[in-house]
């Protein structure tokens, strides 16, 4: 027999745990996860001697902009980014132009996608129609988001829901699917408050309107009673920017309750962008970092409280944020990442403060466990996808916007050095990124359904 790929002379990072061992690949699978000596021949062989082979990077939080706002990003971009990155497949968020709110917008959305994508990709529709939820779900969509937040773009679309009764009858909707919804949760009641004293005061500027926008409490208050909403509804609810301190808090009372919360953090919010080296209004996000905050965030992806680390890929132009230096309210909010974000975290790993088997956990097997894809995806074992990111832990590399694959072209990240570096992407057999150039087609990434019942995370 002779197989299209093996792989030989890494350590794999298996259910069982990391093993020197080979892997072989034939029609997109594994095939074969054993002793060299007991691998069969193949068409292909990639030599990783030094080299960690992990399940591909799953991202379950990216803002592809595509439809609507193609000028930021678009799918073609957005994968070879993630491609570049060590991703093997995406989640897309539905604040795009037209929001994925009705059965006939989302699978539009999906074919544009599977026209561009290069790496696995799946999106998470709105649930503002709610006659539409349940069609929706059957035309396989990973989940469901409400923003919270009603304000200019991205939080100005048809997916911004802020009143209670409204949310409540959304979960109620989506919890007959069994598939997750996702709030970015938001307090506009203080938000307003506190912006109006800033401008009652004459102190409204990019910084004091960031500092409204990260504020702790309008990005935490409305959270127990979306959990209190979300149990009474028994859905799913997926918590999103769980990096605060008090966040991470509720996480764990509300786990150790026995509630169905999946928490998400952003990888910024463990390794914040460094201050003080070139425009620091670049390296701003709507999510604050203090010390405690990244503490909080440390202990709770090591103690099991937050269930993955994700990019929040946020690409906007450079103009849309430098803007608020002049009109600190037409400021964008947000920040490209998913070229690197898998290196940062990497670099931490070689640093000693997370195991790569625990981050392996949080950004694949975990993810893939929570929306329904494992062992699909998300394993290295036989009869899974071969998606497979093979990572140098001894390279290291200089962060720069010069060379990222994003549209936008920047990085708050500029001059980041990490150790710690994929160096192939594989997505279903297919090489898509080699020595970090994407060679992967644009088309060959596949939409990938979730299968119901999901198991727990690790």
């Amino acid at each position: 027999m002779v197989v299209d790929l093996i792989l030989v002379g890494g350590i794999a990072y298996t259910p069982e745990g990391l093993f020197r061992c080979g892997i072989a690949v034939d029609e997109g699978k594994i095939v074969g996860v054993a002793k060299e000596s007991h691998l069969p021949q193949a068409s292909r062989t990639i030599d990783a001697r030094g080299k960690l082979l992990l399940p591909g990077v799953i991202d379950p939080h990216v803002h592809f902009r595509d439809p609507g706002y193609l000028y930021k990003e678009d799918y073609e971009t957005g994968s070879k980014a993630a491609a570049a990155g060590g991703v093997t497949m995406v989640m897309d968020q539905p604040n795009t132009n037209p929001v994925p709110c009705t059965v006939q917008r989302f699978t539009e959305h999906r074919d544009n996608a599977k026209r561009k994508s290069v790496v696995d990709f799946n999106h998470f529709a709105s649930p503002a129609r709610i006659t539409e939820v349940a069609r929706i779900a059957e035309a396989g969509a990973i989940g469901f988001k409400i923003f919270q937040k009603k304000a200019a773009y991205p939080y100005n679309t048809e997916a911004s829901i802020s009143d209670y009764d409204s949310i409540f009858e959304a979960f109620k909707a989506v919890a007959k699917t069994m598939l997750p919804c996702s709030v970015h949760a938001h307090n506009t009641d203080v938000y307003d408050g506190i912006m109006r004293r800033f401008k009652e005061r004459g102190e409204l500027n990019w910084k004091s309107f960031f500092a409204v926008t990260s504020d702790e409490v309008v990005n935490v208050s409305t959270v127990p009673t979306l959990l209190y909403l979300a149990s009474r509804a028994s859905v799913r609810y997926y918590c999103l920017h769980c990096g605060l301190e008090d966040y991470v808090e509720m996480m764990r009372e509300a786990k150790a309750a026995g509630k169905k919360v999946i928490a998400g953090v952003e990888y910024y919010s463990l390794v914040p962008p460094p201050k003080g080296k070139g425009d620091d209004v670049l390296k701003e996000t709507d999510i604050p970092t203090t010390e405690n905050h990244v503490s909080a965030s440390w202990k709770g992806v090591l103690d099991g409280t937050l269930d993955f680390i994700e990019s929040d890929h946020a690409p906007h132009t450079k103009e849309e944020i430098e803007i608020g230096l002049r009109e600190p309210e037409k400021m964008a909010l947000g920040q490209p990442g998913i070229d690197y974000y898998f290196s940062i975290l990497l670099n931490e790993a070689n640093r000693g403060r997370i195991s790569i088997e625990r981050l392996t956990q949080l950004c694949s097997s975990n993810v893939a466990k929570i929306f329904g894809i494992y062992p699909r995806k998300g394993a290295l074992q036989i009869g899974s996808d071969a998606d497979i990111t093979i990572v140098d832990p001894k390279k290291t590399m200089t962060i720069r916007s010069e060379g990222l694959y994003t549209k936008v072209a920047w990085t708050p990240y500029e001059g980041y050095e990490v150790k710690g570096v994929p160096v192939y992407t594989i997505v279903r057999g297919s090489v898509v990124m080699e020595d970090s150039e994407v060679i992967g087609k644009p088309g060959y990434g596949d939409f990938v359904k979730p299968t119901l019942p999901v198991t727990s995370s690790s």
